[in-house]
């Protein structure tokens, strides 16, 4: 399903190390709380060129998961790596440009419409105009690029199936051909055409659900190789709302965190009232218990980490398992009804064949024609979508580059 973006038309250009605009921006006056955004546009429902767009998932999933993206590394490296924005004071002095500038990047959906506002909290408007429309162009850039690329990966796989296809129906045309014309008979006044000959072949029905169950099973087959080679998600997925929550109903955590609040107090109350304040020995020892307690309550809060990210290691490993074993059965299924409706077919037509064992070869050898022509026509309209989504209107659209407003 195509989840990708590329640049369209906007309003002007988005911006270089030369472009006039930026170039010419000066700085606010001193103090000034200005916030500087831009604003794209995700179309709910992608745009259309000749074929119904295969992006048939939740608006709201796919909306956030484009904000996701903005503010994920895919895009912020590329942004920090930028000679323009590594050269700024504010991104120079830090450890982690990305990691900061994830923290200070805001984007927001724009009440429930499909307008996102993404900005920057903090800094000089002006350079805070530069690395927010930087966000926008890298992250319009991998869109394009990434659906570029999934594009042309398919489009490559299906120049290969094509071929194959293409060879194998050449040569069963052939065999077609051949076996038709040794059932005709020698006088050429009386030979049927080729076509009748086939015509004549009983259980169209039969065959076409044969036919049907061995693409139905193939496409099932390619299911399960995807399922197989997925891997399970980072940290299994968990997100750390939910760790911190364990973490905090843990009973074993709750009592060490009881535990150092006590010697917390008991530290406070024992320097309050001795004269020796914290040089006191039993202001000592309660510091002692303090630390050895703190040390005991981070532990414990990494092991109940751990065994969080494990259980839920292993729900989605179930849930991957359960649905492999669900197309492995539907797979069984379709193979078993398959072999059950070609041994009917083939008995059937050895009670109904009023000629040689030839007619039976031809009808089998017509079948695996029809199956492999769908197959290949099935191929080319996969193609040809392909290729006009590839020039179609991207759904992201860029309508406002941030800017800062000069001071007067």
């Amino acid at each position: 399903m195509r989840k990708l973006v590329q640049i369209v038309v906007v309003q002007g250009f988005l911006f270089s190390a030369s472009t006039p605009g930026l170039a010419a921006e000066e700085r606010p006056a001193a103090g000034s709380r200005e916030q500087v955004s831009a604003w794209i546009r995700i179309a709910k429902q992608p745009p259309m060129l000749a074929f119904d767009s295969t992006d048939a998932l939740d608006f709201d999933l796919y909306l956030n998961t484009q904000i996701e993206i903005l503010k994920s590394p895919l895009v912020l490296d590329q942004v920090v790596a930028d000679p323009r924005v590594a050269k700024l004071d504010e991104i120079r002095q830090l450890s982690d440009p990305a990691g900061d500038l994830a923290r200070r990047l805001e984007v927001r959906r724009q009440g429930k419409s499909e307008l996102l506002v993404i900005s920057l909290v903090g800094g000089e408007p002006a350079q805070a105009a530069k690395i927010v429309n930087l966000v926008v162009a890298a992250y319009l850039k991998a869109g394009m690029l990434d659906r570029q690329r999934t594009i042309d990966r398919t489009l490559q796989a299906i120049a290969l199936e094509r071929q194959k296809h293409v060879r194998r129906i050449g040569k069963l045309r052939r065999q077609v051909h051949e076996l038709a014309a040794q059932l005709l008979p020698r006088d050429d006044s009386q030979q049927p055409h080729v076509e009748q000959a086939v015509v004549r072949v009983p259980l169209p029905k039969l065959r076409e659900e044969i036919t049907t169950l061995y693409l139905d099973r193939e496409m099932l087959k390619r299911q399960l190789d995807l399922r197989h080679a997925k891997q399970p998600p980072r940290d299994a997925g968990v997100s750390d709302e939910l760790v911190f929550e364990a973490i905090a109903d843990h009973p074993d955590v709750q009592d060490l965190v009881a535990d150092v609040e006590s010697y917390s107090a008991k530290m406070a109350a024992t320097q309050q009232v001795s004269v020796l304040g914290a040089n006191d020995p039993r202001h000592a020892k309660l510091r002692q218990r303090h630390e050895q307690a703190q040390q005991r309550l981070e532990a414990l809060r990494d092991e109940v980490r751990q065994d969080v990210i494990e259980e839920f290691q292993e729900a989605w490993q179930a849930r991957h398992d359960q649905e492999i074993s669900q197309l492995e059965l539907q797979i069984e299924e379709k193979q078993t009804r398959f072999q059950v409706l070609t041994e009917r077919y083939f008995k059937q037509l050895d009670l109904e064949a009023a000629s040689s064992d030839q007619i039976l070869r031809l009808a089998v050898q017509r079948m695996a024609l029809d199956r492999e022509e769908k197959v290949l026509e099935r191929l080319i309209d996969r193609e040809i979508q392909l290729r006009t989504e590839l020039h179609a209107p991207s759904r992201v659209t860029l309508l406002r580059s941030a800017k800062a407003r000069s001071a007067n």
